[in-house]
């Protein structure tokens, strides 16, 4: 397996409302974001070189085990890309992957290994020929003391809502675990990321880098981030959209990127973060 030495990069700044300082280091008392390289390098065609599963999980085992764990991410061109949601605790992350290579196009496995798995009923779903390797990833490790819970019974757009109901806080940057029922919901896939780069004028558009499906109105569970401050907006999504969120049906097992989702009801659970770490394997960088 390649080695990753793992750099704490001071491109990052460390986040605690209006007060910023550059970040050497995580803070293990902290609520922390985690990032392996950004989606800007993602689409920029930075899509070869990756972290493992154990790799990543050395970046999260110094926090308190059952804090709460949400993420996105993809995988590396040769394994396909995909859209990666990491949910759990600390101890116990499933590292929920969407398959674009499957019949559905989205289907959903856990690619957590056999042996990091606690309970019986979280068996993955398909075993891997080789180890996944995810060259953009971010974790958000967060005290789920300090987790605001907000609930809609309706709403035409998940993700103005959102932004609209965190507006009024003063959370500037927050790991997000959506669950309920939406009505449509559109999502995108990637399947083809290339190592040229990806147009962000039209990032979600292309049929040549994704798969694309509209589905009828399921029960849904999410995961993602809010980020306010628009230099970190293209760290974990892309220019001007402050929420990035991936999904799935958990009664399938089929999910993607979400695009749009119209809200029946929903639960959004907010872990505000304090600190921010990117990290970047040395060769990659």
């Amino acid at each position: 397996m390649r080695f990753f030495v793992l750099l704490f990069s001071l491109a990052l700044l460390l986040m605690t409302n209006s007060v910023t300082t550059f970040a050497q280091q995580g803070d293990d008392e902290e609520s922390t974001l985690i990032v392996y390289s950004s989606v800007s390098q993602l689409l920029a065609g930075d899509v070869t070189i990756g972290i493992s599963i154990p790799e990543m999980q050395q970046t999260i085992d110094h926090f308190t085990p059952d804090w709460a764990v949400v993420g996105i991410g993809t995988r590396t061109h040769a394994q396909g890309n995909g859209e990666l949601m990491p949910m759990g605790t600390v101890d116990h992350v499933h590292y929920w992957w969407v398959d674009p290579s499957s019949e559905t196009q989205a289907a959903v496995v856990d690619l957590a290994p056999v042996m990091a798995l606690a309970d019986a009923d979280a068996t993955p779903t398909s075993v891997m020929d080789f180890e996944p390797e995810f060259p953009f990833v971010a974790i958000s490790v967060a005290d789920p003391d300090e987790a605001l819970v907000f609930e809609a019974q309706s709403a035409d757009n998940l993700h103005e809502w959102i932004i609209s109901t965190l507006a009024e806080t003063d959370i500037t940057l927050a790991g997000l675990s959506v669950t309920g029922d939406f009505g449509a919901v559109s999502t995108t896939v990637g399947y083809n990321l290339p190592t040229t780069g990806v147009d962000t004028s039209g990032v979600y558009a292309n049929t040549d880098y994704f798969h694309f499906a509209d589905y009828e109105p399921a029960a849904w569970t999410m995961s993602g981030f809010y980020v306010r401050d628009p230099e970190l907006q293209t760290v974990v999504s892309t220019a001007e959209r402050p929420v990035h969120l991936h999904g799935f049906q958990p009664d399938v097992m089929i999910g993607g990127h979400i695009a749009s989702a119209v809200v029946e009801n929903l639960t959004l659970t907010v872990y505000p973060l304090d600190n921010v770490i990117q990290t970047r394997d040395d060769a990659a960088a």
